[in-house]
C-alpha cells in the first residue's frame, strides 16, 4: 500500500518530469510539429521551424507594388554607404617652375665610418736569438768557463779557504746568470695581414726582455671628389711623364704620384688612413708611439697598357695593404734605373703608332689635373702623406743608386 502523501510526492514529480520535456521542445511556425532545439530544418515538412520559409524554393521576387517578404527586408544599417572624404583642389593650382626640375648639385660623398681591425696575435713560434755557429761558441765557453769556477770554489771550500771560495762562487754566480739568459733567449714576430702592422718578443728565462705591441688598428678610407676623370686613352703614366719637369727624383716623384691618383681616379686602387699606437716594453723603460701611413688596397684588376701600372698592380697583388712607401720602394727596385727611359720608349711607340687619331692630352692632363686638387682639397691630410711617403720612397731610391754608381 501507498501512503497519500506518497502519492502526491509520485504525482507532482510526474508533472514536474512532463513540464521538462514540453520545455525543451520546439515548435515549427508552420506544421506546428514539434522538434528539438537547434535544428536548422523542421523533421517533418522541412521547412526553417523559426519563420516556416522553406530553404530550397526559388528566391520570392516581390512585384511592384506588393511589400516584401519580411525575411528579404534588410536592416537599414546593413545599406549604410560611407563616403570617402571630400578631394580638396588648391586655387590656385600650382604651376611648376623650372626648378623644380632642374637637378640637385652634387653633393660630396659622405666620410665613411672608421673600420677598426684587431692587432697581431701574439708569437707563438719563438726561435733562438743567436744562430746555430755563435750559439754553440757561446754555450761550449761558458760551460767550460762555470766548470772552472764551480771546481775552484768547491777546491777552496774543502781547504778552509773561505774568502777564496766565497770569492769564486760570487763569481759563478755572476757568470752563470747571464750564460743561462743567452742560451734561453728566444724571440718571434707575427705581422697582421690586414694592416702590415708587426708584433715582436724576446724572452728570456720566462720573462719579456722585448716587446713591441700595435694596439687595433683605426682604418678611415678616402673621401672621393663626385667629379671622375674621363677614361684615359693613353696610361696615366706617360701623361704625367710629358708635363714633369725638373731632377731625376723630382720626375719621379711626379710620375708615381700622379700614377698612383690616375689609379684611384679610374677606380683601380683605394687609398686610406690607418692609424695605430705602438708600446715598446723593455725591462726598465717604457714608450709609446703612434704610427700613421697611407694604406693602398687593390680594387678592381688593371686592363690596361702602362708599364707603370702594371708593375703597381702586380706588386699590389703580393700584399693585401701595402703602405704608399713600401709600394713605391718595390715598384722603384723593380723598374730599375731606367724608368723614364722605358716610359719614354713607350710614349714614342704608341705617338708614332696613333699619329692618325692623335689624343687630346691637354684635356686628359687638366683633367688629371683637376682631381688631384680636389682630392688634396678633400684629404689634406692623407694626400701630404702620401706625397710625403712617395717622396722619401724616391729620395731613398736615388740616394742608393748613386752609391752605388759612384
Amino acid at each position: 500500500m501507498i501512503a497519500p502523501g506518497e502519492a502526491g510526492r509520485q504525482q507532482s514529480g510526474s508533472g514536474d518530469h512532463g513540464k521538462t520535456i514540453k520545455d525543451q521542445v520546439e515548435t515549427c511556425s508552420h506544421c506546428g510539429a514539434e522538434n528539438p532545439p537547434g535544428l536548422l530544418l523542421c523533421v517533418t515538412c522541412g521547412r526553417d521551424p523559426k519563420s516556416g520559409r522553406d530553404l530550397f524554393a526559388a528566391p520570392e521576387v516581390p512585384m511592384p507594388g506588393e511589400s516584401p517578404a519580411p525575411w528579404l527586408v534588410s536592416p537599414s544599417s546593413e545599406l549604410t554607404i560611407t563616403l570617402p572624404d571630400p578631394i580638396e583642389v588648391p586655387n590656385p593650382l600650382p604651376i611648376p617652375s623650372l626648378e623644380d626640375f632642374a637637378a640637385l648639385p652634387p653633393q660630396p660623398p659622405l666620410v665613411p665610418p672608421p673600420v677598426y681591425r684587431a692587432a697581431p696575435p701574439e708569437p707563438k713560434a719563438l726561435a733562438p736569438v743567436l744562430s746555430p755557429g755563435p750559439r754553440w761558441t757561446v754555450g761550449l765557453v761558458g760551460l767550460v768557463v762555470l766548470m772552472i769556477l764551480g771546481l775552484g770554489a768547491a777546491a777552496s771550500l774543502a781547504t778552509l779557504n773561505l774568502g777564496g771560495g766565497l770569492c769564486l762562487g760570487a763569481l759563478w754566480l755572476v757568470l752563470v746568470i747571464p750564460w743561462l739568459a743567452i742560451m734561453s733567449a728566444r724571440r718571434g714576430e707575427t705581422r697582421s695581414t690586414a694592416t702590415g702592422a708587426r708584433r715582436q718578443l724576446v724572452m728570456t728565462l720566462g720573462q719579456s726582455l722585448f716587446e713591441r705591441t700595435p694596439s687595433a688598428t683605426k682604418e678611415q678610407l678616402a673621401k672621393l671628389p663626385v667629379k671622375h676623370v674621363p677614361p684615359l686613352t693613353q696610361p696615366a703614366s706617360h701623361l704625367i711623364y710629358l708635363s714633369s719637369t725638373g731632377g731625376r727624383a723630382g720626375q719621379l716623384t711626379q710620375v708615381l704620384l700622379g700614377t698612383l691618383c690616375a689609379l684611384v681616379a679610374d677606380d683601380h686602387v683605394e687609398l686610406a688612413t690607418q692609424t695605430y699606437d705602438v708600446l715598446t716594453a723593455r725591462p726598465f723603460r717604457q714608450s709609446q708611439d703612434t704610427v700613421r701611413r697611407t694604406a693602398v688596397f687593390p680594387r678592381t684588376l688593371y686592363v690596361g697598357t702602362g708599364y707603370l701600372e702594371k708593375i703597381v698592380l702586380k706588386q699590389m697583388r703580393r700584399t693585401n695593404t701595402p703602405s704608399a712607401r713600401e709600394l713605391v720602394t718595390d715598384v722603384l727596385h723593380q723598374a730599375g734605373a731606367d724608368l723614364l727611359e722605358r716610359i719614354a720608349a713607350d710614349v714614342s711607340e704608341e705617338s708614332a703608332v696613333q699619329d692618325a687619331q692623335a689624343p687630346d692630352l691637354d684635356t686628359q692632363m687638366t683633367a688629371l689635373r683637376e682631381f688631384c686638387e680636389e682630392l688634396k682639397a678633400l684629404n689634406p691630410e692623407l694626400y701630404e702623406q702620401l706625397a710625403g711617403d712617395v717622396e722619401e720612397a724616391v729620395q731613398g731610391f736615388v740616394r742608393d743608386l748613386r752609391q752605388g754608381s759612384g
